[in-house]
């Protein structure tokens, strides 16, 4: 009887089924830098998003997945891509913000390309003013705008620190 009634008590949320990310996901954390375990555990992301289109947690999930592709050599650009149309395809989700400031950090951080991150950066800070990553594009792009070697504005930087925090 006990377990009859058991069995017809409410039922705890599950998960939809589909890869089990949570096992992905620890592999690729055992060692990020084996792009074979990128590529598995990104190809299991996309593929829970395949499958479950409607559920909110797909945007973070397709997301994720372009984020550890971006981080597989030979793959940023393609990443950019896919961080663009992430961005529209989720727009006004806050998945579309995040992939935007990502798309400038993308061209800054793994590509190099200075005049495409400060481009993004600024259209970033314009269209979200009230972002939390706004300080962070902010910063990030007055670093892309000096004229100084990266070694200076950090010594700038640990100057004012200092001044600021020891009167």
């Amino acid at each position: 009887l006990l377990c009859t009634l058991l069995g017809c008590g409410q039922r705890e949320a599950q998960e939809p089924a589909g890869p089990d990310l949570k096992v992905s996901a620890q592999l690729y954390l055992s060692d990020p830098t084996d792009s074979a375990l990128a590529r598995a555990y990104a190809a299991d992301l996309d593929r829970w998003v395949r499958e479950h289109p409607q559920d909110s947690i797909s945007p973070y999930h397709a997301l994720r997945s372009v984020l550890v592709m971006r981080s597989i050599p030979g793959r940023e650009l393609e990443s950019v891509v896919a961080l663009q149309k992430l961005s529209r395809r989720y727009a006004p989700h806050e998945v579309s913000v995040e992939a935007e400031f990502q798309t400038a950090f993308t061209w800054d951080e793994f590509i190099g390309h200075a005049e495409k991150a400060k481009e993004g950066y600024a259209e970033f800070i314009a269209a979200h003013p009230d972002h939390p990553r706004v300080e962070t594009a902010s910063g990030l792009l007055r670093i892309l705008s000096e004229e100084l070697p990266l070694e200076d504005l950090v010594d700038q930087w640990k100057k004012q620190n200092t001044e600021t925090t020891n009167p």
